[in-house]
């Protein structure tokens, strides 16, 4: 591979029209690719130091209240409540007949047996909830059945936290499922024949099996289970009364499970805004790095006397560029809300310039052996 590679550079370099055409492209997307990342890396900073902002307020005007007592005092303050969640409704499954009590979610999981594309000519057969499209596959034999019912989540309308109501948005946040073991009563069965009439049911830990043979499922076979949220401790950072959106120049809502103080949230919330904004930050610096790359390489294409693309040194050297130039552009947006976030950062990106000398090979002069002609 090596060899072909080797061999087409040295055909493009020979064709000066056809290497003048490639460099001008490659030079046109390495700067796209560079010039894009780095636009990326300004619209997106100023954006986390806005959510950075946002959290600081609301750390330095957090209050912690009692939950089983409100102080219209508090009224559209932020507040920091903990304790342990009630549900007082009970929610119904009104498809299989299925009620349940204190419980803040109940997710119904119906699976199917089916086909799964593997490769072009090789399939699988997989247990899932949505049915897999057999239309486009390639052999028209694997063919999947319908579904007769979705899986579907009921949300208990109202739940408490002592004397509070939880908003819906933090509701959405509260995914702690546990399975919850069907009963398999006489009348729960009745109900699932009703529904699917010339099915053989089996019930196993807690869950039915619609098909034939457990130990041998076939294409169509169904899987019936259930799931819960339960209540417990859960602590929150929001609106007093209504525990809705908090504003202050952006929104502040918290939630997180167990008792926890607020300080240990606002640090958690950081934590997590950091975490979510590694990943753009690191998609600048691979998007930079191939930018250089890429220029290297049309650049050698065009003029060969420039270092092989193919040598380890040039990577290096697109490497610690990109690493230099993000760290530059975050510590840019950063100055003005942190001078010293964006002065260390700034530093780092120079000094990190010196990993450069790593990239560059000095040139050594081969001295030239005189052989002394023989005398006669």
């Amino acid at each position: 591979m090596a060899k072909i590679t080797t061999s087409l550079s040295q055909q493009l370099q020979q064709s000066r029209m056809v290497a003048m055409l490639i460099t001008v492209i490659g030079l046109f997307l390495g700067l796209w690719l560079g010039i894009n990342a780095t636009i990326d890396l300004m619209v997106n900073e100023p954006e986390t130091i806005y959510h950075v902002k946002t959290l600081a307020a609301g750390k330095n005007t957090v209050i912690s209240v009692d939950v089983d007592q409100v102080d219209i005092n508090n009224e559209n303050k932020l507040i920091h409540i903990t304790g342990e969640t009630t549900v007082d409704e009970i929610i119904l499954d009104k498809l299989i007949k299925i009620e349940v009590v204190n419980v803040i979610k109940l997710r119904r999981i119906l699976q199917i047996y089916q086909w799964q594309k593997n490769t072009e000519q090789n399939y699988d057969k997989v247990w899932s909830e949505q049915i897999i499209d057999s239309k486009k596959f390639y052999d028209a034999k694997h063919n999947n059945p319908t579904i007769p019912f979705a899986s579907r989540t009921f949300i208990a309308k109202q739940v408490i936290l002592g004397d509070f109501i939880v908003s819906h948005t933090l509701i959405n946040n509260m995914n702690h499922y546990q399975k919850l073991p069907m009963k398999g009563l006489w009348q729960e069965q009745e109900n699932l024949r009703t529904l699917l009439p010339n099915k053989k049911l089996h019930f196993i830990d807690g869950e039915y099996f619609i098909g034939e043979n457990p130990e041998q499922p076939k294409i169509g076979d169904l899987k019936l289970s259930f799931m819960a949220v339960l209540p417990e401790n859960i602590s929150i950072i929001t609106k007093q009364i209504q525990l809705s959106n908090y504003k202050t120049n952006d929104y502040i809502e918290l939630f997180e499970y167990g008792i926890l103080t607020s300080n240990r949230m606002f640090r958690n919330a950081r934590v997590s805004l950091f975490t979510k904004n590694l990943k753009p930050r690191l998609e600048s610096v691979f998007a930079i790095f191939i930018g250089v790359y890429i220029i290297f390489n049309v650049l050698w294409i065009a003029s060969p006397s420039l270092l092989d693309p193919n040598n380890f040194r040039i990577w290096w050297f697109a490497f610690v560029t990109a690493i230099s130039l993000t760290l530059a552009v975050i510590a840019f947006s950063w100055y003005d809300y942190n001078s010293i976030v964006g002065k260390t950062l700034f530093i780092i990106s120079i000094s990190n310039l010196y990993l450069l000398k790593f990239s560059y090979k000095p040139q050594t002069l081969a001295l030239e052996t005189m052989v002394p002609s023989k005398i006669a």
